[in-house]
């Protein structure tokens, strides 16, 4: 039993590692300001408010779908939502290129919008699994874990703040929006689905 629990931690350890990858590559989503001020120039918007209320759209989709995603993770684990969250966000980066084919706002902000409200189940299922499954694999550093994830959301930001100007000067700002979510999608899907594995003690295995 000893040596099985030492086996598990080290995976859970492991496995710490791979979401720190995957929360860094998704990083680009939380340093989205970056975008804004090419976003208004396109459309010749004077304010900045219909731009970023798409931030409060997300966060209001994510905060109604919480309590559901918990409840599916509690059943089916952190695959089938890693999966959604995955699939989300390449939806949402699609819709995001789509407003580069637009010429008014009117039309743009349709797809801005429905990408808000895209993300914001992506990020519920992303919120209400990866970390209880790292917690899992090793409950005796759920601490750790826990300020280890979140830190390495910060890191993103640092690690992004630089590349993203140079992906709007080289591909323009939907195009990069569209190449650092696509980023995150595999990131999530190949960390979360492919490489993280539900703990052990957890039956059934979801997928």
């Amino acid at each position: 039993d000893c040596m099985l629990e030492m086996r598990t931690n080290r995976v859970g350890y492991i496995y710490l590692a791979v979401a720190v990858v995957m929360v860094v590559a998704s990083g680009g989503l939380s340093v989205a300001s970056m975008f804004i001020p090419y976003i208004q120039k396109s459309f010749s918007l004077d304010a900045v408010t219909p731009i970023v209320v798409s931030s409060t759209i997300s966060g209001i989709v994510s905060a109604a779908l919480l309590t559901l995603m918990g409840s599916l993770f509690d059943r089916y684990g952190h695959r089938p939502l890693l999966a959604v969250s995955a699939i989300c966000t390449f939806v949402s980066s699609n819709l995001v290129w789509a407003m580069s084919l637009q010429r008014s706002w009117g039309t743009a902000r349709i797809l801005w919008y429905a990408s808000a409200v895209v993300s914001g189940i992506g990020f519920a299922a992303s919120m209400a699994s990866l970390i209880p499954t790292l917690i899992k694999w090793n409950p005796n550093a759920a601490g750790l874990i826990s300020a280890t994830t979140t830190a390495a959301g910060y890191a993103a930001q640092i690690v992004w703040a630089p590349i993203i100007p140079a992906l709007i000067g080289a591909f323009g700002v939907f195009r990069a929006m569209q190449i650092q979510m696509v980023a995150a999608s595999i990131a999530t899907f190949i960390g979360g689905v492919v490489v993280i594995k539900p703990p052990p003690q957890i039956r059934p295995e979801a997928f």
